[in-house]
């Protein structure tokens, strides 16, 4: 094989990016076999490697220092702060990762697939964290420590009031659960065209936003609560909160609507005396 003066330089060697003939590879292998470029990693004749016939030792239980919960945390850690460092270098790098996902998360056949692996019904990213069929959540029946719902309503709340744009944007797709249907179809059956439900982030009031709000020009405001989620003093706090603006809040428990009658009958008298 010929090889013209572009494909050779001016000391015979081979420009980067061409292929060997195979002539040439072949006086290589004569050439240089046997023989190591560095001392450290030169094989010496009738020396056995250390490590000769030996499996990769397999670390299981206490002995593997990642099942350590210190040694995990410090690791995490030392990533967290690299990859920090990187992004305030380069604050480029994480508006292109964000591009990227969002960009990705645009297509269909990624939307499907994310659908199909991780968010289907039962399963979750982490095996660890997956739930198998037939086992029971840890969790399931078990009310929420009064501690911590009373921990997160505050900061919620907090945020919201300074956010009222992000309260709205995570309430646009909400849509009313069982008992919420079952009362707005009361207030339409009985009280047509005085109340609109508007738990769907439609009005936001000091980062509060009410169930149902009065549409004849009255100011006036249906509030249902569940005792699982609500504490009997939040009852005057929202009162109180809506009254700033000029409203007045009718609150209505879930355990209430087991006497459909009585109901009735206190929104009826909650809307003549308000």
């Amino acid at each position: 094989m010929t090889l013209t003066s572009k494909q050779i330089c001016s000391n015979g060697r081979f420009i980067e990016g061409h292929e060997v003939p195979g002539e040439w590879r072949e006086k290589f292998r004569i050439m240089y076999k046997g023989k190591h470029f560095s001392p450290r990693t030169e094989f010496k004749k009738g020396i056995i490697p250390w490590n000769k016939g030996k499996e990769h030792p397999k670390v299981r239980g206490e002995n593997n220092s990642m099942k350590r919960y210190e040694v995990r945390k410090k690791v995490s850690e030392k990533n967290k702060i690299v990859i920090r460092n990187l992004y305030k270098e380069h604050p480029e790098i994480k508006e292109k990762i964000k591009k990227a996902v969002i960009e990705a998360m645009r297509r269909p056949e990624v939307r499907a697939k994310t659908q199909k692996t991780w968010f289907k019904k039962g399963e979750r990213p982490s095996p660890k964290t997956e739930f198998k069929k037939g086992l029971i959540p840890w969790n399931k029946g078990k009310p929420w420590p009064k501690e911590f719902k009373k921990k997160m309503s505050e900061s919620r709340k907090a945020y919201a009031k300074n956010n009222p744009e992000f309260l709205k944007r995570i309430l646009t797709f909400r849509r009313p659960n069982k008992t919420e249907e079952a009362l707005d179809s009361w207030l339409q059956l009985y009280f047509p065209k005085e109340f609109v439900f508007v738990g769907n982030g439609a009005v936001i009031i000091e980062g509060l936003n009410p169930d149902w709000i009065s549409c004849n020009g009255k100011k006036q405001i249906i509030e249902l609560f569940g005792e699982r989620w609500h504490e009997p003093e939040e009852e005057q706090l929202r009162k109180d909160i809506f009254a700033k603006f000029g409203y007045k809040t009718l609150v209505i428990w879930y355990e209430e609507l087991k006497d459909k009658r009585s109901v009735i009958g206190k929104i009826q008298n909650f809307i003549e005396t308000s």
